[in-house]
């Protein structure tokens, strides 16, 4: 029987600003096109122009695309949380 090709997704909570270097350090990028979009106005230099959208929490969901695991305690300098555990997504 083959192997089924699975990818490893986790979720991360938080406010503005979107900390885009931990995409490099945990080497992840956006599960979606809306998680990508989201990303992108969550990391703009001025923040969302709506005030409720600025102080409103975001769940973005990421590809992890190493075995290891998301840096949580970095994720949380950040002031954004990392889900309890990582979970597989069947391509």
């Amino acid at each position: 029987m083959a192997k089924q090709k699975t990818r490893t997704l986790y979720k991360v909570r938080g406010r503005w600003p979107f900390p885009t270097d931990m995409l490099r350090y945990d080497d992840s990028e956006p599960a979606t096109p809306e998680d990508a979009a989201l990303i992108a106005q969550l990391e703009t230099e001025n923040g969302p122009e709506d005030v409720v959208e600025f102080r409103r929490y975001h769940d973005v969901t990421l590809h992890l695309k190493t075995r290891w695991g998301p840096t949580e305690d970095r994720w949380k300098s950040f002031l954004w949380y990392v889900s309890r555990e990582p979970y597989k997504e069947v391509l």
